[in-house]
């Protein structure tokens, strides 16, 4: 996950017992065969890290380059999403200050 959060590119594992990862403490106590990782990147702020997605499977070659290509997609409205929910609450509180500014006038 940290690499994701690092480089901002997805990262797939479909064999952890071939890979790096064979020892990490996790793997070994939760034994999945293969792992992807997808960064949810705000499209509007530089692609800042808004969050990850992690997923494992008791599979090897669980990850094909369609299924990240899906997830990807998805992650982009992901993130659209978020974006959106922020705007939407900035709007809200914009809406309450003028609603209070215009109380306090009349």
């Amino acid at each position: 996950i940290s690499q994701v959060e690092c480089n901002l590119k997805s990262f797939v594992i479909n064999n952890i017992d071939d890979s790096a990862f064979s020892n990490d403490a996790y793997f070994l106590e939760h034994k999945p065969k293969s792992f992807l990782c997808i960064p949810i990147t705000n499209l509007t702020n530089c692609g800042a890290l808004i969050g990850v997605i992690y997923l494992e499977s008791d599979l090897k070659n669980e990850f094909s380059n369609t299924n990240i290509q899906i997830l990807n997609i998805l992650c982009i409205q992901a993130a659209i999403l978020l974006h959106n929910a922020d705007k939407f609450q900035q709007l809200e509180e914009s809406l309450q200050d003028l609603q209070q500014v215009q109380s306090q006038l009349l």
